[in-house]
């Protein structure tokens, strides 16, 4: 019976920018992108965006979920927008879905974007 067990599927790929790193400069990816670092650009990316909790991002997103618990100016553009405990926003939010949580401090313009 174990000859013809399905492996699990592999985990999707992820891109991560570790802390104490930096990069300055625009990112595409089809991959997630996790922030634990310091980011200056644009970033492009068909999948997941995370800016942690001790990160600093300034620039724009385009993603298809944007997660927010660090520090971030700059625009998102996405599907859907996730602000966490901790989260420092600043500028403009164009999503289809936004969820705030308590302890996450915005400021800035949000836009409902319609299909």
């Amino acid at each position: 019976m174990g000859w013809f067990q399905k492996s699990p599927p592999p985990p999707p790929p992820r891109s991560v920018l570790s802390e104490g790193a930096s990069f300055d400069g625009d990112w595409e990816g089809v991959a997630a992108l996790e922030i634990l670092g310091r980011l200056k650009g644009a970033v492009r990316c068909r999948g997941e965006v995370s800016v942690e909790r001790n990160a600093k991002v300034e620039g724009d997103v385009r993603a298809q979920t944007f997660h927010l618990s660090g520090f971030f100016r700059g625009s998102v553009e996405a599907e859907r927008v996730v602000f966490l405990p901790g989260a420092d926003f600043g500028e403009y939010v164009r999503c289809r879905e936004m969820r705030v949580e308590r302890g996450a401090r915005l400021r800035g313009r949000f836009e409902e974007r319609r299909r």
